[in-house]
Order: structure tokens, then C-alpha cells, then sequence
């Protein structure tokens, strides 16, 4: 086998291990549905390109582009709508019993919501920050 070949496979590897990655992130959901441009990055890793099907990850922040909107499914069963231009962050989701908690962020634009088992377990665990307020579920 080349050796250059297998330097650069074990630099590659190497590189692969010591960095943060989406694989490395806890898979809280999937996308549902989307149309148009839908993009996911989890801290300083690369954007992906999203669709359905798709995990999605805690510290994820995910865009859609000015024509696109999307779907996503949590865990517990929660649906959210993303409007076209939309920035939307999940800082932390865990549907463990016992640990039930819901934390995202809008960062701009919209959603819509319909919550599921985190909020009827917890009420008070369930909350979405935006610039102005933090929204709880009651």
C-alpha cells in the first residue's frame, strides 16, 4: 500500500477523533418535513444540509432559507412548524423519565408549535427563549 495514502487515511482518522462532531451530539429528533433549504450546525462544526428523516441533535441550530420551511419531530413527540427564515436552536431536550426537560432558543423568525409528553409530564420543563421573552407551556 502507498504510504502517502496511509499517512493521510491515519491523519484523516486522527483529525475525525479529536474533533467535535454532529455523531458526538445526543439525537433528540428528526425532521418531519422540508421544503426548500434547511441547514443544521452543532457549535463550530460545519452546516449540513437537512431533509427528511434527518437526526437532529442537542446545541443544533437550524435555519431555513427565505423560501423553505420545515418540520421537525422531538422525541416526546413534540411538533414544531419552522417559518421561511428562520433561525431555531435546541439547547437541550432529554425525554428520559424522571429528567423530562425542553429548552430551544429562537434566534429569528417563527415557529409553531403542538408540545408532547415533556410539557404534560412537566409543564414548567418546557421553555423557548427568544430576544424579547422566555415562553413557557402551561
Amino acid at each position: 500500500m502507498d504510504k502517502k495514502i496511509t499517512f493521510h487515511t491515519s491523519l484523516l482518522a486522527v483529525f475525525m477523533l479529536l474533533s467535535p462532531s454532529v455523531h458526538s451530539a445526543t439525537q433528540v429528533g428528526e425532521v418531519s418535513f422540508a421544503r426548500g433549504v434547511l441547514t443544521g450546525q452543532v457549535g463550530s462544526d460545519a452546516p449540513r444540509i437537512l431533509g427528511k428523516g434527518l437526526p437532529l441533535h442537542n446545541g443544533e441550530t437550524l435555519n431555513t432559507g427565505s423560501r423553505g420551511f420545515a418540520v421537525i419531530k422531538l422525541d416526546d413527540g413534540t411538533r414544531m412548524t419552522l417559518r421561511p427564515n428562520t433561525s431555531f436552536k435546541i439547547i437541550n431536550v432529554d425525554s428520559r423519565k424522571g429528567k423530562e426537560n425542553a429548552f430551544m432558543s429562537l434566534l429569528r423568525g417563527g415557529f409553531r408549535a403542538i408540545t408532547g409528553a415533556i410539557s404534560k409530564s412537566k409543564p414548567d420543563a418546557f421553555r423557548i427563549s427568544t430576544a424579547v421573552a422566555t415562553i413557557g407551556i402551561r
